[in-house]
């Protein structure tokens, strides 16, 4: 992660970073005493605030909802919850395209929700040591997050908490006698650090948000999010920072991200078409193959319902394979003609498991394989093999023998 200053609202960064990881259109962050951060565009106060207000209200740290306001399809909001329980705000996320939160992808709403706290906690920190020093240090000394203070001028640290030092296995005043703070930053995390200690050398006061890697007396390296400021004090300009244990977080993040892309490449390289649909008939997922065989890109059906391109013949076959998933889970397979976006009618083979009750599916799942070449062929050796050139054939193949 790169360096951030005050310019940017790091809560803004989580923001959009939970866009992004969930694939939604919509993100409000509402803390208390503050105004909305919405994403763009913003949404109408309308919906946000009735559901801002039934998210506070529920008793569970994660609400899902489906139609949960007229034009949202799709509501999944994660409670702002502080270090002593006390709930603080709102991170939700809203669509108007149906969809469903993975497993995976409620942790890290959590996750996320979490590191918006963490950046609100460690801020006000970081306000109080700097208008309340001294009183504050018995306090601080005790504080369940690592802190930390070195001078600008020598990058050499002058106080530690417990915390600080108990997180790399060190006593206080062992890491007190090292020589500078960057002898705990691993040798590829020096240069960023060196270049923060320059800017502050050269006058820059604002907050600092990074990301960084120590490295603990046994060798172990943790990731570290660190929030710093600067002061004025007797000995002359020092940084007040706080840091926090990422580590599991990071691993997380990397399982999600490689989980998504492995997930991603099968879908991405199917040549069969995998759709899911709702109870009420509607697409609720369309495999990225769509393009390659119906010419279609997924979010162009998403949200429609199943019928939309059938051939209305085949209209009855498609409804009675989701009909006899009410006696079974997989229905037989049937041949089903969709057009294609050029015009075109291609023949699929379509067979439908029943996942309704499925809570990370909520659908009935269907399988379309195309047999348009298949058929094609099935028909030109029908043709082919009535033809009366066919009766010409010889019945036996000719030998060599001679007469």
């Amino acid at each position: 992660m790169s360096l951030a200053t005050a310019a940017t609202d790091p809560r803004q960064e989580l923001l959009q970073l939970a866009l992004s990881v969930f694939g939604v259109r919509f993100g409000v962050l509402r803390l208390a005493g503050d105004a909305p951060i919405a994403s763009s565009p913003a949404l109408p106060i309308e919906i946000e605030e009735p559901l801002a207000q039934y998210a506070a209200a529920h008793r569970d740290a994660l609400v899902e909802l489906q139609d949960a306001a007229a034009g949202i399809r799709f509501y999944a909001a994660a409670k702002l919850v502080d270090s002593d329980g006390g709930l603080r705000g709102i991170l939700a996320l809203l669509d108007d395209r149906p969809r469903t939160l993975t497993e995976l992808q409620k942790d890290a709403l959590l996750r996320i929700a979490a590191q918006v706290m963490r950046d609100v906690e460690m801020r006000e920190t970081i306000r109080a040591l700097r208008e309340e020093q001294t009183p504050w240090w018995p306090l601080i000394d005790e504080a369940p997050v690592a802190v930390f203070c070195y001078h600008v001028s020598s990058s050499r640290l002058s106080y530690v908490n417990r915390k600080f030092a108990e997180c790399l296995g060190y006593t206080v005043e062992e890491v007190l006698d090292l020589d500078s703070v960057t002898d705990i930053i691993t040798e590829d995390q020096h240069d960023v650090v060196r270049e923060m200690i320059r800017r502050r050398e050269a006058g820059d006061d604002r907050e600092l948000r990074y990301a960084t890697k120590v490295r603990c007396r046994d060798g172990t390296v943790l990731d570290a999010e660190v929030h710093s400021s600067i002061a004025d004090a007797g000995t002359g300009r020092i940084v007040i920072g706080v840091a926090v244990d990422i580590t599991t977080q990071v691993a997380s993040g990397r399982h999600l991200r490689e989980r998504e892309e492995y997930f991603r490449a099968l879908t991405d390289h199917l040549s069969d078409v995998i759709a899911i649909v709702g109870g009420d008939g509607v697409l609720t997922y369309l495999s990225p193959s769509a393009a390659r065989v119906l010419g279609y890109e997924p979010e162009e059906l998403l949200g429609k319902t199943t019928w939309a391109t059938v051939h209305p013949e085949d209209a009855g076959a498609l409804g009675a394979a989701l009909s006899e998933l009410a006696r079974g889970t997989t229905s037989e397979p049937r041949e089903v003609r969709f057009q294609h976006k050029s015009g075109s009618w291609r023949t699929l083979e379509v067979v439908a498991t029943n996942l309704l009750d499925h809570p990370q599916i909520r659908g009935s799942v269907l399988n379309l394989h195309d047999i348009t070449d298949r058929k094609r062929m099935e028909r030109e050796l029908g043709h082919s093999t009535a033809s009366p050139a066919s009766d010409a054939w010889p019945r036996r193949w000719p030998t060599n023998s001679t007469t």
